[in-house]
């Protein structure tokens, strides 16, 4: 009986411990979503003046958006578990690449990778549901 209780206790150590990490996984996977989002927002505010003065079309610049990105990701938004993979501006739009390292109890740390994007827009736009 002891025998028993000592093998179905570790068995639910085991369990708890996989869902623990389950939901910490997934935690990561929203927060990198979440900051990618954002970053790709605040990036996409940084609109070339000189461009969509002569032009009309809302252009980003691309030094100053991706500076942008990168100044929400690290100017106290993110925690140190965060790292930039990549930003990419082009015309209108920014792309931002991010990864969450979060400590898992049982399993090997995962990395939780997200891509967003944004784009700088000229007025009020139709929005889709």
């Amino acid at each position: 009986m002891t025998i028993m209780f000592a093998v179905l206790g570790v068995g639910i150590v085991f369990a708890l411990a996989l869902i623990v990490d389950g939901g910490r996984q997934l935690g990561a996977l929203t927060q990198a979503q979440h900051l990618a989002d954002n970053a790709a927002r605040a990036g996409s505010q940084e609109v070339d003046l000189d461009v969509w003065r002569t032009t009309g079309v809302p252009d980003l610049d691309p030094a100053r958006a991706e500076a942008e990105a990168r100044a929400f990701l690290f100017g106290g938004v993110a925690s140190g578990r965060v790292q930039i993979v990549d930003v990419t501006v082009a015309g209108p739009d920014i792309t931002v690449e991010v990864i969450v390292n979060r400590e898992l109890f049982l399993l090997a740390t995962r990395p939780a990778r997200a891509v967003e994007s944004a784009s700088a827009l000229d007025g009020i736009t139709e929005s889709t549901p």
